[in-house]
């Protein structure tokens, strides 16, 4: 996690932190999807923020994807996928310009590519693996 008070810089304070915790040698995790639920084979929409962090420390990104979650259950599998690596080039201070906007639109919209082309069998994958008897459905749906 990394904290920032109000008042301390906004957007170039995150992005000025989550670059020194990637030059330590760190990863850095971020869940960028905003909005409602989506089916579960389909992402929900993706927020260029960690986009915008990557174009300003230099970082690769590695898309993650976890599949099969809208069961999660006793028993209920999903998945789990690191998909291919992102480059993004060298650190760009001036991502927060109208060149560097379209340069994290840009990465976003390939994210989300890269994402859409493997969750539905991964989703599906997920689903034929589960039991026979959902047990506790209610739980599935709990926090909906």
């Amino acid at each position: 996690m990394i904290p920032i008070a109000p008042g301390s810089g906004g957007p170039r304070a995150y992005a000025s932190l989550a670059a020194e915790v990637m030059r330590a040698g760190a990863a850095l995790v971020i869940f960028p999807e905003k909005g409602a639920p989506s089916p579960p084979e389909a992402t929900r929409t993706i927020s260029p923020g960690f986009a915008y962090l990557a174009l300003y420390a230099g970082a690769t990104v590695i898309p993650v994807l976890l599949a099969g979650t809208h069961r999660i259950v006793p028993g209920s599998p999903f998945t789990v996928d690191a998909l291919p690596a992102i480059d993004v080039g060298a650190p760009d201070e001036q991502v927060f310009s109208p060149p560097g906007r379209t340069r994290a639109a840009a990465l976003t919209d390939r994210f989300q590519v890269e994402i859409d082309a493997v969750l539905p069998s991964r989703s599906a994958h997920a689903d034929a693996r589960r039991p026979a008897r959902d047990r506790w459905p209610w739980l599935a749906t709990l926090f909906h």
